[in-house]
């Protein structure tokens, strides 16, 4: 039955109301939108967020020029760890990236794509250099690599988000010329790990289902040289990407540019109103060593509650499986945590949380976890050696995957950081007293609050 006319004259002005409401909304949100920062990267969103956008020229006020200058102040740590540290590993990220990007072009520009072929070869090396500055960074997830819900860096790195089926399929797409834009592609099929496996993977199966995808069982079937060519087309495609975010994630920290440092001292950003809660945003940051100990090692080597499997281990979690880099992955986040706490850049030292544990009369507590630190690090580098071939058990290189299927699961349990009856399970416990040491000691001393739980914490 019809309504009759008044109550539709109501209905459509209540309607025009509400649409008259709607269209202000969207017209409010496209102006936050296009008045975003310059980068159009997602982190300008993030930014008003925390407060007002920083500008893209963004110096230091006055009394900052050489933050190790002088008498020790809380202050100047902030502004060494965040000029000398952390945006100087994000510098020398980017400056790998494009490399990478340079030498996977050379090796897909080569007339023979070969898998033995010294352009290829060339660019799985510089993927290493590339992949572990970036470990680098990732060791210190605080401002713009982890803003706007990890936005960069979900796109850098996404591991263990990772989809080899939906790599497959996407090669194809390029192939075929109905490519997704790299900006749109999900998550687990971007980035430095889907480049890992676009390079490295040597059998060029697939895990695809046959069924739901059979362009992709059809271009399985194809000469490997054709489908070494056609991984090569999206690596080509993926690298640019990741050498566009890792200088947007530069520029963010440039202190040339908008450097975010100066969000540490300045108290523009809702989080960080005080030195104390600016300090406490960068040992939440340090906290990113637990997914070291969590994910990178007690996961696969079954020590973790994440890990269901009938032999009580996963390998297939190992991170790295298809180029070998996980040990040299773990000593490089050890490296850049040690450098974060010692303010350590170059050959030289700063301000770091060693010596504002001295000032507070706890240099002890320094000294045990440098000791700590380094302990790891020297087995990180044993552990490596040893699984390249240099142990007296190994004679020839093996991977971190084939080394926990072929060991001693009982034997890994029982292992201690003084008793190393398995060196990776040892090594999960030389990590796991310098985690144990920042909840006990470091926050305790410092009067700081613990970080939010790491998804995956197994203390």
């Amino acid at each position: 039955m019809s309504q009759p006319k008044s109550n539709r004259r109501v209905a459509e002005g209540t309607f025009s109301f509400v649409l008259a409401g709607i269209l202000v909304m969207l017209l409010s949100a496209c102006s936050d939108f296009f008045n975003s920062s310059k980068s159009g990267d997602g982190v300008g969103r993030e930014a008003r967020r925390e407060g007002a956008p920083r500008p893209d020229k963004n110096p230091f006020p006055p009394g900052y020029e050489d933050p190790n200058a002088g008498a020790f102040s809380e202050e100047k740590m902030l502004v060494n760890i965040g000029v000398n540290v952390i945006a100087k590993a994000v510098d020398e990220f980017a400056f790998e990236a494009s490399v990478l990007e340079k030498r996977i072009v050379a090796a897909c520009s080569s007339a023979s794509v070969g898998k033995n072929s010294a352009a290829l070869r060339d660019a799985q090396g510089q993927w290493k250099r590339a992949m572990l500055s970036y470990h680098r960074v990732d060791s210190f997830p605080v401002g713009p690599l982890w803003a706007n819900d990890k936005f960069l860096a979900s796109r850098l790195y996404a591991w263990p988000l990772f989809n080899s089926c939906g790599i497959d399929a996407e090669t194809v797409r390029v192939k075929e010329g109905t490519g997704t834009a790299v900006q749109d592609l999900p998550t687990p099929v971007r980035g430095l790990g889907a480049i890992e496996y676009l390079l490295f993977e040597p059998t060029f199966k697939s895990t695809c289902n046959a069924r739901a995808y059979p362009q992709v069982v059809r271009w399985v079937a194809l000469a490997e040289k054709e489908k070494r060519a056609d991984r090569c087309a999206l690596a080509v495609r993926i690298a640019g990407d990741v050498v566009a975010q890792s200088k947007a994630l530069a520029l963010e920290w440039d202190p040339e540019g908008r450097n975010f440092t100066r969000s540490f001292i300045d108290k523009t950003s809702p989080d960080m109103r005080t030195t104390v809660q600016s300090v406490n945003a960068v040992t939440d940051s340090l906290f990113q060593i637990e997914a070291l100990k969590d994910v990178r090692l007690a996961r696969p080597l079954g020590l973790h509650r994440d890990c269901v499997s009938e032999t009580g281990k996963c390998p297939q979690d190992v991170e790295h499986s298809y180029s070998g880099l996980a040990v040299r992955a773990m000593e490089a986040r050890l490296s850049a945590f040690g450098d974060a706490f010692d303010g350590h850049f170059g050959s030289k030292d700063g301000f770091g949380f060693d010596d504002l544990l001295a000032t507070k009369g706890h240099a002890e507590v320094a000294k045990r976890l440098q000791a700590l630190v380094r302990t790891a690090r020297d087995n990180s580098a044993g552990l490596d050696n040893f699984l390249a071939g240099g142990g007296t058990a190994v004679t020839t290189p093996i991977s971190l995957r084939d080394f926990v299927e072929a060991m001693d699961k009982d034997a890994c349990v029982l292992t201690t950081a003084s008793d190393r009856r398995v060196e990776a399970c040892a090594l999960y416990q030389d990590v796991r007293a310098i985690t144990t040491a920042l909840k006990t000691e470091l926050l305790a001393v410092l009067a700081l609050r613990a970080p939010p739980t790491y998804q995956g914490d197994n203390d």
